[in-house]
């Protein structure tokens, strides 16, 4: 049952993704970027749990959510979850758990300046938003590369493979529409 046509939903998913960001939808990649990620925590969580948690989308994040090595910034799945509960609750950029001084903010620009910038004296990150089809330094590109990596690990671990082959009926599933007359 583990096999590559399983995965198709995933991959659709991170299409869409790149999609958006390709028609230079900001915000909607940057949102479906987080959906993403919450979708992949909850295909993940552990056999007895019923949802998803704050702790399984900080735990998937840490050990999937990668930034290229020369960026300066490396993702932590609490400054993640921070940034989704404040763009996907408020559309803004500041949640609750901001209040937290070891909670890093993001800002997101459109401009073509690729790295993360660090802002340590102000615990913000300015993370890149509009080239991010063609560079592995920006949100888009590391959300997909974490979710190929996750379908990898999928592919080689029986147990983790089987759990998640058996969720994924909970994913959308975009199909073509005809009419019929």
């Amino acid at each position: 049952m583990n096999k590559k046509e399983d995965w198709s939903v995933l991959i659709g998913l991170t299409e869409q993704i790149k999609q958006c960001d390709a028609q230079g939808l900001v915000t909607p990649s940057i949102a479906m970027s987080f959906i993403c990620i919450d979708a992949m925590a909850s295909l993940a969580r552990p056999s007895g749990k019923s949802r998803v948690t704050r702790a399984d989308f900080i735990g998937w994040c840490d050990k999937y959510l990668k930034s290229n090595t020369q960026q300066q910034y490396q993702y932590s799945g609490k400054d993640v979850y921070a940034a989704r509960c404040a763009l996907l609750h408020t559309y803004g950029t500041t949640a609750e758990l901001h209040d937290k001084s070891d909670i890093m903010k993001f800002l997101y620009h459109d401009c073509n300046h690729l790295m993360h910038q660090l802002y340590a004296e102000e615990n913000t990150v300015v993370i890149s938003t509009k080239s991010l089809v063609i560079s592995t330094k920006s949100l888009v590109i590391d959300v997909c590369t974490a979710v190929d990596s996750f379908i990898a690990e999928c592919t080689s671990t029986a147990s983790l493979g089987d759990l998640v082959v058996s969720r994924l009926d909970e994913i959308i599933t975009v199909v073509p529409y005809s009419a019929h007359s």
